[in-house]
């Protein structure tokens, strides 16, 4: 049995160096046969301590281990300080809104105010993605230091979700870059096909990029000239979020004047 909790462990510890590893990978890594080490990563799956991509059968850390750290690092006030920033942000743009926390090398959707619209995006609580992916984490992605930075980019894998997942490392920090300098990200048709997210980073004292605030719909709703307007609406619901936990945080201000957004096909 000590030795069952102590391969699974040694598993586990496999992803604190790179964000997915697909079965050949985490047998070489761990010395363990690929079918003692597929019986163990089935048991994992199992309780929801990792996830596997059936698209590309890879596994990354699930939801009950993020959910663990998630609740080490206390989500409950932030949760608190952001439901009326979402709802206000949700019902002046009519759109589903959505805190995520960033947990390692993956963000976890922890809060939602849903659209109220017949037709609208709704997120699974405990949703767990890499942060190369989708608007939530490459908002806090772009803020990241610049080795963390290289080090996720230059380990993400080069499969495509949909056709429009960026999976070029140099692509991938180029959009950063704009990120950084309009202060929001835009994910398009990223992962799943007729949905786009608009989303900013939510800062705590350090200056760390500890969460994101999402705004997500359906593209045909949220149109090019939509996301020009609402994407600074986000960067300031974002902004007001960060003052409420870190007062003396100092944020950039998303001008009116930012750079004009060209929608991503990502």
């Amino acid at each position: 049995m000590i030795r069952a909790v102590d391969r699974a462990f040694d598993i586990l510890d496999c992803f604190k160096t790179a964000t997915e590893l697909n079965l050949s990978e985490l047998s070489e890594r761990t010395g363990l046969s690929k079918s003692t080490a597929h019986r163990f990563l089935a048991v994992l799956e199992e309780r929801g301590a990792v996830v596997r991509d059936p698209k590309t059968q890879r596994f990354a850390i699930g939801p009950a281990i993020l959910a663990l750290s998630a609740k080490q690092n206390g989500p409950e006030e932030l949760q608190r300080l952001a439901q009326p920033i979402m709802a206000e942000l949700r019902d002046s743009s009519g759109e589903t809104t959505v805190l995520s926390l960033r947990v390692g090398d993956h963000r976890i959707a922890v809060d939602q105010c849903e659209s109220h619209q017949q037709l609208r995006r709704s997120v699974q609580i405990g949703e767990v993605r890499p942060l190369y992916l989708g608007g939530a984490g490459k908002a806090m992605l772009a803020y990241s230091d610049m080795v963390e930075r290289e080090r996720i980019l230059q380990s993400m894998p080069r499969e495509r979700i949909t056709s429009y997942t960026i999976t070029d490392p140099d692509l991938l920090a180029a959009e950063l870059d704009r990120i950084r300098k309009r202060g929001y990200a835009v994910a398009e048709n990223e992962y799943l096909f007729g949905v786009i997210s608009i989303a900013a980073p939510v800062f705590d004292a350090a200056r760390r990029a500890i969460a994101a605030l999402t705004l997500t719909g359906p593209v045909f709703r949220i149109t090019p000239e939509m996301v020009q307007r609402l994407g600074p609406d986000v960067a300031e619901a974002a902004g007001k979020l960060t003052r409420l936990i870190a007062p003396d945080a100092k944020r950039a201000s998303v001008s009116a004047a930012s750079e004009p957004e060209q929608r991503r096909s990502a």
